[in-house]
Formats: C-alpha cells, sequence, structure tokens
C-alpha cells in the first residue's frame, strides 16, 4: 500500500508543474472494448484459424452470455487511474448498444463519468457497435484473442478527419494524455498526432505505450508519435524493435536521448518478473525497479 502512496503523491508532483489545476489527470484516446472471455479450452486452435471471420462469427454467437464480459484494453488503464485517486476520462467509439452501456455503467461503478464519442454518427453500420473482443483461454493459462479489428481495412473508423471540438476541448483539460499502438488501427495518423500536439500545447504530458504496433507502425509514424511523446514504456522486445538494443537500459538510454528534437524525457523498459527500468533526461540515472512479490493469478480468471 505505501507504493501506491508514494506512486499517488509522485504523479501529484508530476502534474503540478503545470501550474495550473486542470479537470482530469489522465485521458486516453481510442482503444475501448468489452473482452468476451470465452470458456476455456483444452488447447488454443492455430492463429491461423482463430483469425477468420468465420471464427469470429461462431464466437459471436456466445457474445449474448452476459458472464463472460468484462471491459478491456483502454478501460484497464481508466479504472487503475481511477482506483489510485485520479480524475481520468477517455475519447472513444462506442455503439448505443447494450454492450456499450455495460463499458459505460463498469466504468461509472468506478467514478469515471466522461466519456466522449470520437465521432457520433460517422461511421457505417458495423463500426456504430461497441468493439468486442474475444478472448480464448486454454487450461495451460495460454490465451488468444480474436476481433472484427483483426481483418482491417485500416484506420478502421474512416472519415475522421480531425477530433470533435468537444473532444479538444477536453485535451486542453487533461494533466496526461495515453496513447497506445493499438489507437493507429483506428485512426489515422494524422489524427493521433493533432491529438497529442493539442494536449502538449495545453502543457499536458504525452504517454505512448506502442505495444505490439511496436512491430506493425510505418516507421514514419512510429517516428512521429515517439518524438512527440515525453514518456514513452516498452517492453524489452519492443524496446529492442525500436532502437536495435539488446540491452533494456542501453535501448531505454537511447529512446531518451538518441532522437535529436524529440521531446521524450522519460523511458520505461518493462522486463517482466524482472520489475522495470526507468530512465530520466533530468536525473540521467537509469533507476531499475524489482518486481512487486504478488499471488500470481490467471487476470484473464480473475
Amino acid at each position: 500500500m505505501h507504493r501506491i502512496k508514494a506512486l499517488r503523491n509522485d504523479y501529484a508532483v508530476f502534474v503540478s508543474a503545470t501550474g495550473c489545476s486542470k479537470m482530469f489527470d489522465l485521458i486516453t484516446l481510442g482503444n475501448l472494448c468489452v473482452d468476451v472471455v470465452t470458456p476455456v479450452v483444452e488447447k488454443l486452435p492455430p492463429v491461423e484459424q482463430i483469425k477468420t471471420r468465420e471464427h469470429l462469427t461462431e464466437l459471436t454467437k456466445q457474445a449474448k452470455d452476459t458472464t463472460l464480459w468484462e471491459v478491456g484494453a483502454n478501460c484497464n488503464v481508466l479504472i487503475a487511474a481511477a482506483r489510485l485517486g485520479l480524475r481520468p476520462a477517455c475519447i472513444g467509439n462506442l455503439g448505443d448498444d447494450v454492450y456499450g452501456r455495460f463499458l459505460v455503467d463498469a466504468l461509472e461503478a468506478e467514478g469515471i463519468t466522461r466519456v466522449e464519442p470520437l465521432a457520433p454518427g460517422a461511421f457505417e453500420a458495423e463500426l456504430q457497435h461497441t468493439l468486442l473482443c474475444f478472448v480464448l483461454v486454454d487450461q495451460s493459462a495460454a490465451h488468444a484473442f480474436c476481433s472484427r479489428y483483426d481483418f482491417g481495412p485500416w484506420p478502421l473508423l474512416p472519415g475522421v478527419e480531425s477530433l470533435t471540438p468537444s473532444a479538444l476541448q477536453m485535451l486542453r483539460e487533461t494533466h496526461t494524455l495515453l496513447l497506445n499502438g493499438f489507437v493507429f488501427d483506428e485512426l489515422p495518423a494524422r489524427v493521433v498526432l493533432e491529438a497529442a500536439r493539442a494536449a502538449r500545447k495545453a502543457g499536458a504530458a504525452v504517454f505512448f505505450d506502442p505495444g505490439p504496433r511496436a512491430w506493425t507502425l510505418p516507421p514514419d509514424v512510429l517516428k512521429d508519435v515517439l518524438d512527440v511523446a515525453d514518456v514513452v514504456i516498452t517492453t524489452q522486445e519492443e524496446a529492442l524493435v525500436l532502437t536495435g538494443q539488446a540491452d533494456p537500459q542501453a535501448a531505454g538510454w537511447q529512446i531518451v536521448h538518441g532522437r535529436l528534437g524529440a521531446a521524450t524525457h522519460t523511458c520505461f523498459v518493462k522486463l517482466g518478473p524482472s520489475g522495470a527500468i526507468l530512465c530520466s533526461k533530468a536525473s540521467g540515472i537509469a533507476h531499475w525497479q524489482p518486481a512487486l512479490q504478488v499471488d500470481v493469478a490467471d487476470t484473464l480468471q480473475v
């Protein structure tokens, strides 16, 4: 518990550096979904079988069982932030359907009351439904994912040329904007960068977690979003892709120092059970945090 209190205090100092009070501490962009955790199977099918429209159709028949529903993707970040005592909100695409209402209710139960639509009414019928991501789990706790977002064409939300005035105003009223690589599945790069620059212009810090899109984003897009990010969060494997450095500390320093004109001043490199390394331009020191001792559980089944 003392670690959580320390984190909350450190964050309060960090956001107070802007010298003004804002409406939100954290906003996420895109990547809202309801996870449907399917019953455990003996063994997962091959990936080429999972990632098909036929398999998605079969999985969708199970989606009406509400006992399988959980909020997923950026909802996890929002809930964690709320439980730390922060004031989070999100800008994302939700349908006016039972899944969207489930997601909004789940967030409201955690004190998260602002869910701003990306572009209400702008999309074709299929995209006006809340995204479902099917989570397949086998007896060894291995898991795989399947959703309509797997099939493209990307970006999946056509016609979004700019964020709405209401969304841009929210970005001016936050201390932090969190982007992850999956937002580029939904939105054109220029719109994501518009959000980042609007937030930074108003004094917010931009956090970027490329995730698996470190392997798939076009190099020019990846460079642009990395350059505008104050803080970059990666795994060791992602850091290797971004920098070519196998040593996580060397990779972290390259992300912080190795790009002329980049805004990045801090990089976290996650090391799984070995903890994490933080490389800070301000201190010039790399900090290693050992992994916390916890009771191991399958988070997909908790």
